[in-house]
């Protein structure tokens, strides 16, 4: 055999992948895509749901400080409740340098959600004003969490009876994955 035969016998392999190669490579990363997108997804979802807990429970504990008279916008007074406020609407990350004024509610609770913020948050007093003795206080959390038009709802109630305000240790959900 001469060296020309040799070389013609020895097929050099071109840079690359092959077809299969990569059609292989596609389904592999399909497949862990399939696998753990799911898992992702379902993450970010608890991560809402533990933000809205810990947000209802901040202004949980703004309103009894509120009524206990120990928030600045109180004044001292004691046995009080603010007014019901319109809804903070969510906010994104690309938020204007000058944001919006915040109602004077929610700036004399001292509640102001961290941006980007998903969830709308509402305050219902059943009464407000000075000498409360009995109420019942909703706080709400209300987001659409998968896009679709349907919103999830997060609530907490505080309790007011005889001059003591207790808070409800229960987050209830309505629609929590819709």
């Amino acid at each position: 055999m001469s060296v020309r035969e040799t070389e013609r016998t020895r097929r050099t392999r071109p840079s690359g992948m092959t077809l299969l190669e990569a059609a292989t490579l596609i389904a592999v990363i399909g497949t862990l895509a399939a696998a753990f997108l799911p898992t992702f997804f379902r993450s970010i979802e608890v991560s809402r749901v533990a933000q809205a807990s810990a947000d209802l429970s901040r202004l949980a504990d703004a309103i009894t400080a509120y009524y206990r008279g120990d928030l600045p916008m109180a004044k001292g007074r004691r046995g009080c409740l603010p007014d019901a406020a319109e809804a903070i609407a969510p906010r994104d990350l690309e938020a204007p340098s000058n944001p919006p004024p915040i109602e004077s509610t929610w700036a004399g609770l001292q509640f102001a959600p961290a941006v980007p913020q998903f969830f709308d948050y509402h305050y219902r007093p059943s009464v407000s004003g000075c000498g409360v003795r009995d109420a019942i206080v909703s706080l709400e959390a209300t987001a659409d969490m998968d896009h679709d038009g349907e919103r999830s709802s997060f609530a907490r109630t505080l309790t007011i009876q005889n001059g003591r305000i207790e808070p409800t240790a229960v987050l209830r959900a309505r629609d929590r994955t819709e």
